[in-house]
Formats: structure tokens, C-alpha cells, sequence
């Protein structure tokens, strides 16, 4: 059995400037954002069960599993 509860995932994404000299002061830099990839998700699967799990690009599928 697979049981997942109450399943949050937040990604840093960091903010990336313009240029060689945005670039090396990017890679210096904590500038950025925080995204919710997945947020609040439930579920289980039982012993022998089978489950499709279907959505659109970027819905965070991949990141669930």
C-alpha cells in the first residue's frame, strides 16, 4: 500500500539577469522566488490496484510521484 497525506513541494527559482555580468551576479545572488509545485495532495493505492495520472504539462505530476 502507498499512502501519501498533506503532500507540499516548493521550488527557489532564482532570478537570472541580463548579460556575463547578470550572469555572474545571479550565481552570487539568493534573488529569486519561491513556487508551489504541489500543494495539499492525498491519496492512496492499494496492493494490486492500478492508477493512471493524467494532467496538463507543468501540473506537477512528475513531482507528486
Amino acid at each position: 500500500m502507498i499512502t501519501v497525506q498533506n503532500l507540499k513541494k516548493d521550488f527557489f527559482v532564482p532570478e537570472i539577469l541580463p548579460g556575463p555580468f547578470g550572469t555572474i551576479r545571479s550565481l552570487l545572488s539568493r534573488k529569486g522566488k519561491t513556487v508551489t509545485a504541489v500543494d495539499d495532495i492525498s491519496f492512496q493505492i492499494d496492493q494490486g490496484e492500478f492508477v493512471g495520472y493524467i494532467g496538463p504539462n507543468g501540473a506537477g505530476k512528475s513531482t507528486t510521484i
